[in-house]
């Protein structure tokens, strides 16, 4: 069983490694995670699920931390709902700082329609000051389908940004992020 799993994780390394020439990779900064899937993806599109309502400060302190090891000192912006604020709460300042964001290079952005926060993300990826893009989207959002990941997807190998897609309160769904990941609190 033993070599089974190693010869795995070296199809995995190298299944990532020929798929991130080009974009790079940085690690996670969990050795044991980083030597099975080989770091993460910069300019790709990643996806974050919250386990349920009760994990959505989990899964936002991963969608940050993913951001803040993406984004190469680059501003990042947060684009999310005033639905999804009233629902899941509102970001904590001194909390960012405490996890290492920097306010100066911090952007937040409230919408009113989960469309437009969609919108928004697509037009902020065009700039080449992006670093990282959180976009919290909660419940389905019938606009958030397979050809608008793509969208974003291929916006962030264009300008080498970062997008996070932070689904609070959905299940999963087509998507074209790679990787995708299920966050649960202990």
């Amino acid at each position: 069983m033993e070599g089974r799993s190693e010869k795995i994780a070296a199809l995995r390394r190298l299944a990532i490694s020929e798929s991130s020439l080009d974009a790079g990779t940085v690690p996670l900064g969990h050795a044991d995670a980083d030597a099975i899937i080989g770091g993460i993806r910069l300019g790709a599109l990643h996806e974050v699920y919250a386990g349920n309502a009760s994990h959505a400060g989990a899964a936002s302190g991963f969608a940050i931390a993913l951001a803040l090891r993406l984004g190469r000192a680059k501003a990042l912006f947060w684009i999310g709902t005033d639905f999804a604020t009233l629902e899941y709460g509102a970001l904590n300042g001194s909390g960012l700082v405490e996890f290492g964001v920097d306010p100066k290079a911090l952007v937040l952005v409230r919408l009113a329609k989960g469309e437009d926060a969609l919108r928004a993300a697509g037009d902020i990826l065009a700039c080449n000051a992006t670093g990282a893009v959180i976009l919290e989207v909660s419940g389905h959002l019938k606009a958030l389908d397979l050809t608008a990941s793509r969208r974003l997807s291929f916006a962030a190998a264009q300008r080498g940004a970062s997008p996070t897609l932070l689904r609070l309160g959905a299940v999963p769904q087509a998507s074209a992020a790679a990787p995708r990941w299920l966050i649960r609190s202990p």
